[in-house]
């Protein structure tokens, strides 16, 4: 049986990143007694319609809470964090607001329900401070690989002004800055720069940060997708891994 992928369909409806291809064709979910049949263009999953649904541009939706919890249950852990920490941020881009934890939390159901367990350890994980998806990807992949937890979004100062850094150990003097090509691509983080200036701009951060003392490390899309990959980035910039994690 064909695995029900309108979690997939609403999440693009929400403007979240998913990792990984979404489905090529749209899924959506209809009344049990309905009798619709699917094409070439939309599969139809008849197990029901929610209660509660919103509507976007015409096109009812589950709730962006349902649709986090729906993605939590049954994708890897790395894909809900990302989903969840959206959900709790907001999007700039305006399609929907921050969502409360407590919101999230209640859309999982008791604990017996199928994958409830899965959706409540992505949720207590979740965290608004994950600025990007590859913050969030990072952040998952550095729990599952043992990684001391990170201080999100650390302020430093110098003369200049304040610098923001995506993560900060302050016990190994160490800052991490999750590196994805959208920063130099996204006319919405340009902002009017071109490409070449925003990578020396972003040069020049980095020196300004240096020059406070914390050394520095970068990672991209690959090596945040892998545990073992980031395990051993970080190890290298001097991370020690603990015996018991602080997460």
């Amino acid at each position: 049986m064909e695995r029900n992928k309108s979690h997939w369909t609403a999440a693009a409806a929400w403007n979240l990143t998913v990792l990984g291809e979404f489905p090529p064709d749209a899924h959506a979910l209809a009344v049990r007694s309905s009798g619709g049949r699917s094409d070439e263009r939309l599969v139809r999953h008849c197990t029901g319609i929610p209660a509660a649904t919103d509507r976007l541009e015409g096109l009812e939706v589950t709730t962006l809470a349902r649709t986090v919890i729906d993605l939590a249950r049954v994708a890897p852990f790395s894909v809900g964090v990302v989903a969840a920490d959206a959900a709790l941020r907001g999007d700039p881009g305006g399609t929907h607001r921050a969502l409360d934890r407590g919101l999230l939390l209640d859309e999982i159901g008791p604990p017996g329900r199928r994958g409830a367990a899965r959706a409540r350890q992505v949720v207590e994980f979740a965290d608004a401070g994950s600025g990007s998806p590859g913050e969030s990807l990072s952040r998952a992949s550095m729990l599952l690989a043992g990684i001391p937890a990170p201080v999100l979004q650390f302020k430093f100062s110098d003369r200049l002004g304040v610098i923001v850094a995506d993560f900060w150990w302050p016990q190994f003097d160490l800052v991490g800055e999750f590196d994805g090509r959208i920063k130099y691509e996204d006319p919405r983080y340009l902002a009017g720069r071109t490409p070449q200036q925003a990578v020396l701009d972003e040069k020049f951060r980095e020196d300004r940060i240096r020059a406070l003392g914390p050394r520095v490390s970068r990672w991209g899309w690959d090596v945040a997708l892998s545990p073992g990959r980031l395990r051993a980035h970080l190890v290298a910039a001097g991370v020690r891994p603990e015996r018991y994690r602080n997460w």
